[in-house]
């Protein structure tokens, strides 16, 4: 599953369109976009807001080896600088996804786990069935003020990705959440990861019940990206030969499976 071509300068300039179409949402309602490699910033913003989990410990610099050089927080503000909404994304250099999470080095770096509990795939996953090596993207701390909540802002989430995409030379993005139609709606369709698959049962030390795991490769997001670009009447020159049509019927094929 792991890819070999890199990034082009055609991907380089739509990943620029897509974070400046975004931007363009966030200054007609009055926002400014922000980023910031201080991720004890970062815990301390979400640890703050109501409504909110705080921060996971994968992107919490208390449990987790977070630098500059492998992971980052966007976020929105107001004219004033009150912060409005955060996302944050780490780069996991591995060859394999899977022994990150049965290692738990996933969420705890800063020390070893004495008592290492293995989690337990959910019904009819495999490990073969998630094979993801390279530089990966893992995303966390979502975070949108109630009163700022449905007016788009969720491109938040997805230009996040565009800009790690591009920042860490990601080969694949990755999220899991836990395991409910409505959380598969809201990662197919409003984050537009290209997949959506059961996955574990439970996250020993972390959290009970089912999850699931989204993914897209580095071409499928590039490809979610053009089509966003291309359904806002955005066109670029190396959209002249992406293939929406195809794209489309492949992906209603697959059931984003």
């Amino acid at each position: 599953m792991r890819e070999v071509a890199r990034l082009r300068r055609e991907d380089f300039a739509d990943i620029q369109a897509h974070v400046d179409h975004a931007n363009s949402i966030f200054v007609d309602q009055g926002l400014r976009l922000g980023a910031s490699g201080d991720m004890d910033a970062f815990a301390a913003f979400i640890g703050s807001q109501e409504n909110s989990w705080g921060a996971s410990a994968s992107h919490n610099p208390a449990h987790s080896y977070l630098t500059p050089t492998n992971a980052f927080w966007l976020y929105l503000e107001e004219a004033d600088g009150t912060k409005i909404a955060s996302i944050t994304q780490k780069c996991i250099r591995t060859e394999s996804f899977i022994e990150d999470i049965f290692s738990h080095t996933l969420y705890d770096t800063q020390k070893p786990i004495l008592d290492a509990r293995l989690p337990e795939f959910h019904d009819g996953a495999e490990e073969g069935d998630f094979t993801f090596a390279g530089n990966i993207i893992y995303a966390s701390g979502l975070f949108i003020r109630p009163d700022y909540r449905g007016r788009g802002l969720i491109v938040l989430a997805r230009i996040s990705r565009s800009i790690a995409l591009r920042h860490f030379k990601a080969d694949w993005l990755v999220g899991i959440q836990r395991l409910t139609e409505t959380s598969r709606y809201h990662v197919l369709e409003r984050q537009r990861f290209a997949h959506c698959k059961p996955f574990l049962k439970g996250m020993p030390y972390k959290w009970d019940g089912d999850f699931q795991i989204s993914w897209s490769s580095r071409s499928e997001w590039l490809e979610a990206i053009r089509l966003e670009l291309r359904d806002a009447g955005i066109y670029t020159p190396a959209m002249s030969h992406f293939d929406s049509g195809r794209i489309a019927v492949e992906a209603i094929a697959n059931n984003r499976a």
